[in-house]
């Protein structure tokens, strides 16, 4: 499988399950591209998703609108590693 074929294997992975399972060995420059693709696609999206974990201080279910994720750099990353896991 080529490194374009890799990084589309991300993006669908993210658009069909939104959860975060990279198949290749870390290190690797297949994860690399893997994990680009998913991160890619979650960028698209703007990072919105639904947290059943807790975050943060206390946060659990809640829905983050766009424009408060987009305007709050600590959220965003937060968000990004809530939705990979």
């Amino acid at each position: 499988m080529n490194l374009d074929e890799i990084y589309r294997e991300g993006e669908l992975q993210y658009f069909k399950k939104g959860t975060y399972k990279n198949p290749y060995p870390n290190g690797t420059i297949e994860f690399n591209e893997f994990e680009r693709g998913w991160t890619q696609a979650l960028k698209r999206t703007n990072g919105s998703c639904i947290s059943t974990s807790t975050i943060g201080a206390g946060f659990s279910e809640h829905t983050f609108n766009n424009a408060s994720a987009s305007e709050d750099k600590k959220l965003q990353s937060e968000l990004y590693r809530n939705r990979k896991g």
